[in-house]
């Protein structure tokens, strides 16, 4: 598997250590760490986080020369390292810490969803090929939308996740429409989600103020 090793891991925390040491409060992913008592948690989250990069050398996507995505994969690459993120909340939890010597299976499994291969369901060419559905062929930039509904349409045909994705219009979210889709799909978070929400199901938040309980790990 190629991706982000424990060597070049290792290389950025050891980057991190000749920087100006940090003071203060400093926030990753919804958690608060006060520098430079918290820099040892702080740095075993940052490492914990999945890092996808561009890539060169992969098999050609279909019906196309690309064997790299360098150049025009960057927001592709966002997209996988959120949707990342949120599988490890949903299966390991928002304090799953990362060791060299890892041996969770749901971590490896959630890994192998975006190798650069067409078999994966995150991977840099299914995702890719999505875009020629909304005037994106492969090669050419997405913007957040875009890999959004990317992600929607793959996302259907991933059970294992638990997963719908709900995808926000105007700058807007629309409970009501969200209450259609994915509040449903995971037990453990319905029951927060109906009691936070409940009695303002038509109502309209902004996507600066929404509840991070009614969108589950989005708030993470």
């Amino acid at each position: 598997m190629e991706s982000l090793t424990y060597e070049v891991a290792s290389e950025l925390v050891a980057f991190a250590e000749v920087t100006p040491p940090l003071k203060g409060e400093c926030w990753v992913l919804g958690r608060k760490y006060c520098l430079p008592h918290d820099k040892a948690a702080m740095t075993e989250d940052i490492r914990s986080r999945l890092w996808c990069s561009y890539r060169k050398n992969f098999r050609a996507i279909s019906g196309t020369s690309y064997t790299t995505d360098a150049g025009w994969g960057c927001t592709l690459r966002c997209g996988q390292m959120l949707l990342g993120h949120t599988l490890i909340c949903n299966h390991l939890g928002r304090d799953w810490r990362w060791h060299p010597q890892e041996k969770e299976e749901k971590y490896w499994k959630i890994l192998r969803k975006f190798l650069d291969t067409r078999d994966s369901d995150y991977s840099i060419q299914m995702i890719a090929l999505q875009g020629a559905d909304f005037g994106r062929p492969v090669g050419q930039w997405f913007g957040p939308n875009n890999i959004s509904q990317a992600i929607k349409k793959l996302a259907v045909h991933d059970s294992w996740s638990g997963l719908a994705v709900h995808v926000a219009m105007d700058m807007v979210v629309v409970i009501e429409d969200m209450s259609k889709g994915w509040w449903v799909v995971s037990n453990h978070l319905e029951g927060r989600v109906q009691n936070s929400c409940r009695g303002r199901n038509k109502r309209k938040c902004s996507t600066t103020a929404v509840d991070p309980l009614c969108c589950g790990h989005l708030g993470e």
